[in-house]
């Protein structure tokens, strides 16, 4: 086995995802927390989690995303995501703080006990075919992952993060997992997103949020990685990005933080954001469309258009670490 093709070992307690959010914090300073990234004091931070988008993307498609392409380039550091390298893994370890191994969030499906059939930790559902059972109820997610968040440790020390994300999210069983603690703000289109971000940063006096945008992985999964449609949605993903970054309250510093992990041959980022010294899930599922009712949007326009798109379940297996990256001026 040649280097490029040893798997990477999760950096885990120095340099992995699950020491990104925790760094953010200590770098606000939120007591508690480990600076183990050594980020720079910050007055407030914006974390941009888009799924479905990578460094090595980013590296392969600069035409499509000239903004975030520029700025993961300029300068950086690797970290490492975690094992298994897929959504609810990534995800828990950016909300907990912690491995997978501890907050228990181990893949998209996995065994509970009493069914036949797999969890979907994605949905909070049974997974596969057969009638749909909401386990919110018999899995309270509450103590199904019962070490705090991060979200919940910074609240507890008087320090408030806004989520902004899908309307479908906010009371769903995986943000209850792995995000509670935090103030949500609904916004299901990318244009929404900016919005409800500037607002919260500016008007709300609230300094710190974290976004997220699942939408350009459902792209990934429909229409396949580097397709027209998931070239046309990364453009406006692009487009979300800059116009946040322009919007920042004044006396925040210009800077882009970016992690990354891949699965088999699919890689899509699970987080990007904006800090002021440092310049990623709902691919759906059961074959339904979106319980809202909405699109993941299409075209260069920030705002998705009208019609709904189908979705389809997924295996992801075969999962591995990869080198994820933190780049500042």
């Amino acid at each position: 086995m040649t280097a490029a093709m040893a798997p990477s070992i999760p950096r885990y307690g120095e340099a992995s995802l699950a020491e990104v959010v925790p760094s953010v914090l200590a770098a606000l300073g939120v007591p508690g927390f480990d600076n183990r990234l050594e980020v720079e004091p910050l007055p407030g931070v914006c974390l941009m989690v888009v799924d479905g988008l990578g460094w090595e993307l980013l590296q392969e498609h600069p035409g499509d995303a000239p903004f975030l392409a520029e700025a993961a380039t300029s300068s950086g550091r690797a970290i490492t995501t975690v094992f298994p390298a897929t959504t609810s893994a990534s995800l828990a370890s950016l909300g907990t703080g912690l491995p997978p191994g501890q907050h228990g969030l181990v893949g998209y499906t996995f065994a509970v006990p009493g069914h036949d059939r797999a969890m979907n930790s994605l949905q909070w559902e049974l997974y596969g075919i057969g009638p749909y059972l909401d386990l919110r109820k018999e899995f309270p997610p509450e103590e199904f992952q019962p070490m705090p968040t991060v979200l919940e440790r910074a609240a507890s020390a008087g320090f408030e993060v806004t989520l902004v994300g899908p309307s479908a999210h906010a009371a769903s069983g995986l943000t209850r997992a792995i995000l509670r603690g935090g103030r949500y703000v609904g916004a299901d289109a990318l244009e929404q997103m900016v919005d409800a971000v500037a607002t919260t940063l500016t008007r709300d006096g609230k300094r710190n949020a974290y976004a997220y945008h699942p939408f350009l992985d459902t792209f990934g999964h429909l229409r396949g990685v580097s397709s027209d449609e998931w070239r046309e949605h990364l453009l406006s993903v692009d487009r979300a990005a800059q116009a946040i970054y322009e919007r920042l309250p004044s006396g925040f510093a210009r800077g882009l933080a970016m992690t990354s992990c891949p699965c088999g041959g699919r890689r899509w980022a699970t987080g990007c954001g904006w800090s002021p010294k440092r310049k990623r899930s709902w691919p759906g599922g059961s074959d339904r469309r979106y319980r809202n009712g909405s699109s993941p949007g299409s075209g260069t326009s920030l705002r998705p258009p009208s019609r709904a798109w189908a979705c389809s379940s997924e295996k992801w297996t075969r999962c591995r670490p990869h080198w994820s990256a933190i780049t500042g001026p």
